[in-house]
């Protein structure tokens, strides 16, 4: 190429790139002064903002070379560290932390066959069940696992046939290791095992709370002690000199509140005197309205026990209602020892449950069959005391009748 043309080709280049570069700054973002005093913040925001650097993925080969160990060690010590001292579990972790590691627990779920995910299904209906959950979860995350909520749909009635079945179907979906039931759950799958095959060829253990499953089952249960509670009861009226008691109680269709009320009859029985009324409230549709009734057709009565602390609560308005004085007129107590109950004026005598313990209880049976330190067919069923909370709802009759 002649010297004069590429002279020429070379000052239009240049001329193309000066025109380009003054076309890239007018065109480039408005400036602080464009917006005023929110440009200059968005300024310093932009500059404060820190540089986000490139992830990279720490290796366990990366973690044996820092440690000075074989990857196969390391690879054990990250696992639990299982015939390990506690020094080279240490050299491990440290190393680990040093490199900033995570471990990822998708691969070793897929490499162990168990993701620790534990579904449960366990509705937080009121302060009693909070409290059992939040046993359940200090419980998983101290052994390393997570919690998969299942619950009822929050529409004001039960949850269909279909809908419980979906709900078990996703434990198989998401390959969850076990699960933790409440009562509804756990009637749902008793009454639904046979269109849930598939959960019983896994062989996916279980732990109930408040119900208890039949035998082929095999699912451990943890229960508070209705037997203890009921005779604390009976014990408290009638050493405070009721003789005509009235017991509101649950449906039999629940297993906890036919417990409930079975041990209480029973318990009273050993008391000389006592005449115990039995009425059944379905738990659904009661109301104060409804318990006013039957203080009206029972007006020898001077105690009633509600079968849990809402509806002793319903039996005060109701008693409030008909003009009488709670515990002057009529004494009430209730069971489950409810956070309201303290608050009531005047507050409620009850018997108190161990729901944080019962939560605990119930996911460390479950992990215990999980992990092999229990044999699948060992079944157990563990019920934990309860004790009697004596406030203002009780006290002697004014007439003993």
């Amino acid at each position: 190429m002649p010297r004069t043309v590429s002279k020429h080709l070379s000052g239009r280049l240049r001329t193309v790139h000066s025109q380009a570069k003054a076309i890239h700054q007018s065109a480039a973002l408005p400036s602080e002064r464009d917006f005023g005093l929110a440009g200059s913040r968005f300024s310093c925001l932009t500059r404060a903002m820190p540089q986000r650097k490139p992830q990279r993925c720490v290796s366990q080969a990366a973690i044996a070379i820092k440690a000075g160990l074989a990857a196969s060690t390391v690879s054990l010590a990250l696992r639990g560290g299982q015939g390990l001292t506690p020094q080279t579990i240490k050299r491990v972790t440290d190393a680990a932390d040093q490199l900033g590691y995570e471990s990822n627990k998708l691969v070793h779920a897929l490499r162990s066959g168990r993701t620790r995910i534990i579904g449960v299904m366990v509705p937080l209906y009121d302060s009693y069940w909070t409290d059992v959950v939040r046993g359940i979860h200090d419980t998983l995350i101290e052994r390393d696992y997570v919690s998969m909520a299942l619950w009822e749909r929050y529409h004001g009635s039960t949850n269909s046939e279909e809908e419980n079945i979906a709900q078990f179907r996703r434990l198989l979906q998401w390959r969850a290791d076990g699960a933790i039931l409440s009562p509804s759950f756990g009637l749902a799958y008793q009454k639904s095992v046979t269109q849930l095959t598939q959960l019983a060829q896994r062989n996916l253990p279980f732990t109930t709370i408040d119900f208890h499953l039949p035998e082929p089952f095999k699912a451990d249960t943890v229960l508070s002690d209705e037997i203890m509670g009921a005779e604390l009861i009976a014990s408290h009226l009638y050493h405070l000199g009721h003789r005509k008691i009235l017991h509101l109680a649950g449906s039999d269709d629940l297993q906890w509140s036919r417990d409930r009320r079975e041990t209480f009859e029973h318990a009273i029985k050993k008391f000389p005197g006592m005449i115990l009324k039995v009425i059944k409230l379905p738990i659904d549709e009661r109301s104060s309205w409804n318990i006013q009734q039957h203080l009206v057709e029972s007006p020898e009565i001077t105690a009633v026990y509600a079968v849990t602390d809402s509806i002793a609560v319903e039996t005060i308005q109701a008693a409030s209602k008909l003009g009488l004085a709670v515990p002057a007129d009529l004494s009430v107590i209730g069971f489950g020892n409810l956070e309201l109950g303290a608050y009531l004026t005047p507050p409620l005598s009850t018997v108190k449950q161990r729901p944080y313990r019962i939560g605990c209880k119930s996911a460390e049976l479950l992990l215990d069959r999980i992990e092999g330190k229990r044999d699948y067919k060992d079944v157990q069923l563990v019920r934990l005391p309860v004790d009697l909370i004596e406030r203002a709802t009780t006290s002697r009759p004014s007439a003993t009748g």
